[in-house]
Parts: C-alpha cells; sequence; structure tokens
C-alpha cells in the first residue's frame, strides 16, 4: 500500500485509502493528496461510501484474520463479494483485486504456471487461507463473466524488500529467527517479488485496455532458492541462520500426529492434513510470466545484485 500510494501520488492523483484504524498508518499516508476514510471492508455501507465517484478501486485488503472457514469466508470471499458490488453499483470503471498465489496449485516440479491458470480446483481440502482465497477469485471471475464487472485479479509471489516479511513463511518456518525448516530440499527457484515491483504493476493494471477480465502472477525474474534467501538474510542481518530442508513424506506424518493431538484435545475444526497442500507450500512449480509483461508492459527488477539489494538491504542490521 506504501509504494502504490507513494506512485499515485507522484503522478499527480488524487488517492483515497479507506482502513479499520487510520492512526498507525505510516507518515506517507498524511500528506497532500491522500484522503483517508475509517471503514471495514467487511461493511457494505463503508464500501458504498469510500466507491461513490470513484474510477478505478483497487482491493488490497487480505482477510487473514480469521482462524475458522466461517470467519475466512465471511472476511476474504465476502469482502471481495461487497466490494465488487459497490463497484457494479458506482460505475467504477475497473477494479484490481490483489490477492495471492496462494490460490493456485505449485506442488507439481512438471507445472508450467501463467495468469490463466485457474485457482486449485481442489482447494476445498486444503487450509482455509488458501480456500478462501482460491473461492474469491472464482467469484470475482463470474461476476464478470455474468455481469459485466471490470475485475483484473492480480496473484503476487513471495513479497519482499520493503513491506516485505524478514522471515517469511514462504520459504519455510522459523523457529526462533535461527533455524529455517524448509518446506522441501529448498533448491527449487522461488516466486519472489519486490513490493515496488508489486505497486508498480497495480499502477499499470488500473489502465491496460487488456488486463479487464484477466488475471496475472506478479513474481519477478530473480528467484533464489529457499538456501539462497536464508543465505542473503543471514548476511543482511548479521547473525547465523541455518536452513534445514525437509521431505515431504515427514513432514506429512508430522503433521498426522499434529491433527491426532488437535483431536484428542477436542479441536472440532481441526482439517485432516492434506498433501498436496504441503507439497505446495514449497511452490515446486514454474511460473510463467510473458502474459502480465505483455499485457501491462511490466518490466520487474532482472538484475540479480539490484535485486538482492532491494530484497534485503531493509532487514540489515
Amino acid at each position: 500500500g506504501r509504494h502504490l500510494v507513494d506512485r499515485l501520488t507522484a503522478r499527480g492523483a488524487k488517492v483515497a485509502v479507506m482502513a479499520r484504524n487510520l492512526n498507525n498508518l505510516p507518515a506517507r499516508f498524511h500528506e497532500p493528496g491522500v484522503v483517508l476514510l475509517r471503514g471495514d471492508a467487511s461493511r457494505p455501507e463503508d464500501v458504498r461510501r469510500a466507491v461513490e465517484g470513484v474510477p478505478v478501486v483497487v482491493n488490497l485488503a487480505h482477510g487473514g484474520g480469521a482462524t475458522t472457514w466461517e470467519g475466512m469466508e465471511r472476511a476474504i470471499v465476502g469482502g471481495a463479494r461487497g466490494v465488487a458490488e459497490a463497484c457494479l453499483g458506482a460505475g467504477v470503471k475497473r477494479l484490481v483485486h490483489v490477492g495471492t498465489i496462494a490460490a493456485l496449485d505449485l506442488g507439481d516440479p512438471g507445472a508450467v504456471v501463467t495468469g490463466a491458470t485457474p485457482p486449485d480446483p481442489k482447494a476445498d481440502a486444503r487450509d482455509h487461507y488458501t480456500r478462501a482465497k482460491a473461492s474469491a477469485d472464482t467469484l470475482l471471475m463470474e461476476m464478470h463473466r455474468d455481469r459485466g464487472l471490470p475485475v483484473t485479479i492480480l496473484r503476487p509471489g513471495v513479497v519482499v524488500g520493503e513491506g516485505g516479511i524478514a522471515f517469511h513463511p514462504g520459504i519455510g518456518f522459523y523457529n526462533r529467527e535461527r533455524h529455517c525448516l524448509g518446506w522441501n530440499a529448498g533448491t527449487n527457484p522461488l516466486p519472489l517479488v519486490l513490493a515496488e515491483d508489486v505497486a508498480d504493476a497495480i499502477v499499470r493494471a488500473m489502465e491496460a485496455p487488456a488486463a479487464v477480465g484477466r488475471s496475472y502472477n506478479l513474481v519477478g525474474d530473480v528467484r533464489l532458492t529457499a538456501r539462497e534467501y536464508t543465505e542473503q538474510l543471514a548476511r543482511a542481518l548479521g547473525r547465523p541462520l541455518v536452513f534445514h530442508p525437509q521431505g515431504l513424506t515427514g513432514q506429512y506424518a508430522i503433521e498426522i500426529v499434529k491433527w491426532i493431538v488437535k483431536k484428542v484435545a477436542g479441536r472440532k475444526d481441526a482439517l485432516f492434513p492434506n498433501r498436496a497442500d504441503l507439497a505446495s507450500r514449497g511452490m515446486p512449480a514454474r511460473f510463467d510470466t510473458d502474459d502480465v509483461k505483455r499485457d501491462l508492459g511490466w518490466h520487474p527488477v532482472a538484475d540479480r545484485d539490484r535485486f538482492v539489494e532491494r530484497a534485503f538491504a531493509v532487514h540489515a542490521g
């Protein structure tokens, strides 16, 4: 959001930002050219008020705070539906919905993923977050086909750099910020993308004629492995950080044991582990981003040294 606001205000655009809490926003959100609106994306009246008379809407609400399926569905799917309905009612010219590649099945190392790759068709068997994100994407495309919703869906990969998370769960499970337990061997290229490049793609998607009714995966050209990412992060932080590879079978067995413990403890909402879900966490599938580069004219940072600097310097101790 910060990168997007910077880019839009630099172009002289007037930007309205709706958030539940306006007190903790960075200073750049209080500068000229930015209008702050207190509101909740789950409240239709707040969304309608925010989009009235606005030509372009960007939905950056992640809705990932809930822990149950009902909560996730209400926040993520219901939130996406509410924003889309408000946009249709207000005659918005373009809705850019920012989702995530977590909505996709990324567990097959032989698969090539493009923007045309649909959300995981078996998402109902995966974790609540993935299921909700996949459902939201499917819903929006149905609204485009059936009701003419002028939507573009952008799915960022593992976002790094300023605004990103140093100990990103997409890399592995960080144990006390000293050890990273990988989702696999950690040798496959990961779908990394700089936060600033995501913002650039959003701005381009707001105007590109070919983007209506399309989905794009925002994955940069520099794709470090989990081992390389861990090495670069350790160097930036100036402290030892060790990557530990893990096999899929072992992880699956551990997850089953965890599930048994939860069931014994009376956790009725505990989902039986999904092996495909675990495989997808390692993201071995390959991404082809020719479509987003062609349709949006998007050119993410391609120089490895510059990418590493932009991705990790912000975390330097």
